[in-house]
């Protein structure tokens, strides 16, 4: 069965309900080009890993089109920077034209579509003395610093921010809890984000699980920034974040196995009044819109 590509599915729904909400996607990182890595729109800009085998793509014919593998063993730390971590990421959004896509405060409102599902033999990634972290998708910014924005699976999956003025007591710093990991079965996320410094920004996360007909809330941050800063640099101008996808740990003595599939990037040229996005909502679970949808009839959303 041929995937089904939600974001233009929400986005016919929602022309009736918020008169084009959103645009056309500016990327769809679906692996569909058959290369983890390469030029132009759908796919990542650069991989950083010890060896190819890493990060690989399946076609399997359970679902439809293509997903990535990512395998992360222990002493897998391919950047000189991050003693005791192993990782296996790929970074670098690209455009139509394939240029990189940044996320600033000219970015406005952004909506992410992606789905993850953690292997069946997952174990809990635990903190070793300097925390833990098994980050699967973050926005960077500043250099040297945690991540702006980022999803981490340890005994769950939590969304963690560190955003604003990072030389000030004001900086927000959070860790949300997004629910269990619900290792073997696939788990649908929708993160709308507002990109700002300052407490104009506010972030929402739905999640749905393989075999649920709807999305459920499962964040709702407002009047915060989702974008990092320094105000003694550069007379506090905010730099340019970017995103990765992958997995990021803090040293383990096993390998953890997870996949990827469907990022999906798309401008929300207009933001909804309350009752809207709930109509919105609603829609969602009336349309039973998929990320991807599965070749097993058995499994396949009914409107």
């Amino acid at each position: 069965m041929a995937k089904l590509h939600h974001g233009i599915i929400v986005s016919m729904f929602l022309v009736a309900a918020s008169h084009q909400v959103f645009a056309a996607p500016t990327f769809q990182g679906d692996w569909e080009s058959g290369t983890v890595i390469g030029n132009g729109s759908s796919n990542w800009l650069s991989l950083q890993s010890v060896a190819p085998d890493r990060i690989t793509l399946i076609n399997d014919g359970v679902r439809a089109g293509t997903y990535a593998r990512v395998e992360v063993r222990p002493g897998d730390n391919p950047l000189a920077c991050c003693y005791d971590t192993d990782r296996a990421e790929v970074s670098g959004m690209q455009d139509t034209n394939g240029a990189q896509i940044f996320e600033n405060l000219g970015s406005g409102t952004q909506r992410y579509s992606f789905s993850v599902k953690f292997d069946a033999g997952w174990q809990n990634i635990v903190d070793h003395g300097y925390g833990a972290w098994g980050i699967f998708l973050q926005l960077h910014g500043a250099d040297g610093m945690p991540p702006a924005l980022s999803f981490s699976a340890t005994d769950q999956i939590r969304f963690n921010m560190l955003a604003g003025d990072l030389t000030k007591p004001t900086t927000i710093g959070t860790s949300s809890p997004l629910g269990t990991l619900n290792s073997g079965q696939w788990i649908d996320f929708i993160l709308t984000a507002k990109f700002a410094a300052d407490d104009t920004g506010f972030v929402n996360i739905l999640r749905r699980d393989e075999g649920q007909a709807s999305f459920q809330e499962v964040l709702n941050l407002t009047n915060t920034p989702t974008l990092q800063f320094d105000s003694s640099v550069n007379a506090g101008a905010v730099s340019d974040h970017y995103w990765k996808t992958g997995l990021y740990r803090n040293r383990q003595d096993f390998t953890s196995v997870l996949y990827l599939d469907g990022m999906t990037r798309e401008a929300v040229a207009a933001v909804p009044e309350p009752g809207e996005y709930a109509l919105m909502l609603s829609g969602l679970a009336v349309v039973g819109i998929v990320t991807r949808r599965r070749r097993d009839k058995s499994s396949l959303l009914r409107i």
